[in-house]
């Protein structure tokens, strides 16, 4: 991975400091300045222009423009971004005081762009992580025009524009501030009887760590891909302790998994509501199933795969993540080793449409990994029973078909222990039937997904989330 400045850097290092006043098509620039070097780590950044703009008047037609250079006489690569420090802009119209960076070897815009509005102080970028190779000097020139035109401009009568440009260090943004850009967070979902899947975007919810945002709706188009250990994952979503939630996805091509498990371990197929633990202690009681003993077949198989990551993909993982295996039991219902019912989970996602992130009791949360919840898969654009075919946890990278060809998959929520005497979990049917959720039971074999949460600080260094181009990481 390239270097970039070091945090040192001067960040209040000034090319050109501009002081804007403006009042019906007259104002005055007030301030000068002085060419300026700054120097850190062996990279300069020179102001080479004259910097008086007393007296000058900006109207309509108005223009100017300023040129500075940035050499790079280290032995290293670095990033930087132009900026506009403090800066305050108050106009009100669109497309007339504008702005336009080029250079012959740095970054280069083709266009005019709108000078980023700010009714108080800070800093807006106006150029991202531009790269300067070893012993290059990068020459700009910076245009600032106040369009001419026949439409109506008062609405800028009196407003204000003044700033300092300058040059800072390029800071990767985290994978999750990436994630809100791309997709502003809406206000979470409310009728999951009637879920819209035409358009993705970021919802908001809670969970037990706090303020937690899910990706929902038409996953062909949804950009929330990540390569992590060599695989491609897609995002469920960001955590409430601010890591990101990813659902293994392989190459992003058809059936592609960690492998294939029954749920429960017990080769005699007998009858038993234990079954549904995540893990899991054989006994009369729930509490005592609760004392989580033996593992799972499909913990068994995810832990056997999380083992053989790598220690460096290991410090990637955010540990104290709760996964949730929820064995309340459904209203109505009794805990019975022999009689039919139905736990919580079907009673919120069957009945009632009514999905939840909590996991209110503490013997019912995981760590470390585990699987996507049925929950998950409602709030995703899942129905029960129902095929979801625009849903993303069921997509390949091509938007259309199977990620899993004809196989289905597991969760890790409990369904219910029925009359033909077997514990079903919930899981995910492929191509036979498109996004299908429903239960199956726990002998039966079915494909491992993966889930693990990427810690909070993880940055994206590459990429646009897409399944060409997923988002590249680093710490």
């Amino acid at each position: 991975m390239k270097k970039r400045l070091i945090i040192i850097f001067i960040l209040t290092s000034l090319i050109i400091s501009l002081g804007f006043s403006y009042a019906y098509f007259k104002a005055r620039i007030v301030g000068e300045g002085t060419p300026i070097s700054a120097k850190a780590k062996e990279l300069k950044l020179i102001y080479t222009d004259n910097m008086s703009l007393s007296g000058t008047n900006i109207e309509p037609g108005w223009s100017d423009s300023k040129t500075f250079s940035v050499k790079n006489e280290s032995s290293e690569v670095y990033n930087y971004n132009i900026v506009f420090k403090e800066l305050v802009n108050t106009f009100v119209t669109e497309g007339f005081l504008q702005y336009k960076i080029t250079s012959t070897n740095g970054y280069n815009m083709t266009e005019y762009k709108d000078i980023p509005k700010s009714q108080t102080k800070s800093t807006q970028i106006l150029a991202e992580n531009i790269e300067i190779p070893v012993g290059v000097t990068q020459e700009y020139k910076i245009e600032f025009i106040y369009r001419n035109t026949e439409e109506d401009q008062s609405e800028d009568m009196g407003q204000t524009l003044r700033g300092t440009l300058a040059i800072e260090l390029y800071t990767a943004p985290t994978l999750a501030n990436t994630i809100k850009a791309a997709y502003p967070p809406q206000p979470g979902r409310t009728d999951f009887a009637n879920i819209d899947n035409s358009t993705p975007g970021l919802y908001t919810g809670i969970d037990d760590q706090g303020t937690t945002y899910y990706f929902s709706g038409d996953g062909s188009t949804m950009n929330n891909w990540v390569s992590f250990a060599g695989k491609k994952w897609r995002i469920i979503r960001i955590n409430g302790n601010g890591s990101v939630r990813l659902l293994y996805a392989g190459d992003g091509n058809d059936a592609t998994s960690i492998g294939s498990s029954s749920y429960s371990t017990n080769v005699n197929m007998k009858n038993h509501p234990a079954y549904v633990g995540w893990k899991y202690t054989e006994g009369d009681s729930l509490e005592i199933n609760r004392e989580n003993g033996i593992k799972s077949g499909a913990y068994a198989k995810v832990e056997e795969w999380y083992n053989e990551l790598s220690s460096t993909n290991k410090s990637y993982i955010d540990t104290k993540v709760i996964y949730c295996n929820d064995r309340n039991i459904g209203n109505g219902y009794s805990y019975d080793t022999n009689v039919e019912f139905n736990y919580a989970t079907y009673d919120r996602l069957t009945a009632n449409k009514t999905p939840s992130f909590n996991c209110s009791n503490s013997s019912d949360r995981f760590y470390n990994f585990g699987l996507m919840t049925a929950d998950e898969i409602v709030y995703a654009g899942g129905k029960f029973a129902t095929n979801s075919p625009k849903a993303y946890y069921y997509l390949a990278q091509d938007g259309i078909s199977s990620i899993i060809g004809n196989h289905w998959w597991w969760t890790m929520s409990p369904y219910g222990l029925l009359n033909n005497g077997y514990a079903y979990v919930y899981g995910v049917d492929g191509s036979n039937k498109p996004g299908f959720y429903s239960g199956h039971a726990v002998h039966s074999e079915g494909i491992i997904r993966p889930v693990i949460s990427l810690k909070s600080n993880v940055l994206v260094t590459e990429g646009d989330g897409s399944g060409a181009s997923p988002y590249e990481i680093s710490i």
